[in-house]
């Protein structure tokens, strides 16, 4: 095998919930990994020695990690709710409950943006909303994205946004598609909005063997090239792709 395991660091698996991991560019290479609130916890890789425990009583489930930088990491419980850390102090440093009207069943992951005030929050019913990092209480901007089917708790549904697109987020994990969506005229009022461009690639390579539609698991951004994608569906297919405006051409 070209990739090797070379050791392994203990998480506290949860029942309704996988563990969530993020990494970060610091001096020393971290992980950061819980399941639910109250175990989240930051791990040197190299030495497995846990450096940073968080002091919380809540026990929701985790939705997704996210480092701001070295010292601020973002958690979104499955409920949407909101926390910021910073490591250097105790506890919790700032956190904003979902302020929307969405089914009480939908799971929630959210992302920040590249520079760190713009936070993306992506439901599993296709709810979008933008949250400045600065004011976690109330959402800017809100969408509901035109998915065929809501993602159940068991699959992968991935947001990021575009590190080159000032306002571009891309979301999958709902079929065999990733769409991209345009925030900048968005307000906080929920509508239906279209997609600038559906990669729907996975959805027209087959089935899988149990007869189903490929279901996209993940996918990310190249980090320079601002045009192209990188996108995994559970029949093992991987593609990397480019794509156009449907309004402009571009």
């Amino acid at each position: 095998d070209v990739i090797k395991p070379t050791s392994t660091i203990q998480s506290d698996v949860g029942k309704d919930t996988w563990t969530k991991i993020a990494t970060t560019a610091a001096a020393t290479p971290q992980v950061l990994h819980g399941s639910h609130i109250n175990n989240v916890q930051i791990t040197e890789i190299e030495s497995n020695k846990q450096i940073y425990t968080l002091a919380t009583s809540g026990s929701e489930g985790l939705g997704s990690l996210s480092f701001l930088d070295e010292n601020t990491f973002l958690m979104c419980g499955l409920s949407g709710r909101l926390i910021l850390v910073d490591v250097r102090q105790i506890g919790i440093a700032s956190e904003g409950s979902l302020a929307l009207s969405a089914p009480c069943s939908s799971h929630w992951i959210a992302t920040v943006k590249p520079g760190h005030q713009g936070i993306a929050r992506l439901s599993s019913e296709g709810h979008i909303t933008i949250t400045d990092s600065r004011d976690l209480g109330v959402p800017l901007k809100c969408a509901r994205g035109r998915i065929s089917e809501p993602s159940m708790p068991e699959t992968f549904t991935c947001l990021n946004w575009a590190p080159r697109l000032d306002n571009c987020v891309s979301i999958s994990g709902f079929d065999g598609t990733v769409q991209i969506y345009d925030t900048q005229s968005w307000d906080n009022d929920v509508k239906e909005r279209d997609a600038l461009f559906t990669h729907r690639g996975h959805s027209v390579m087959g089935v899988c063997e149990d007869g189903r539609v490929p279901r996209v698991t993940c996918h990310t951004w190249h980090p320079w090239k601002e045009r192209t994608l990188i996108s995994a569906a559970n029949d093992g297919s991987l593609h990397m792709w480019d794509w156009l405006d449907n309004c402009t051409g571009l």
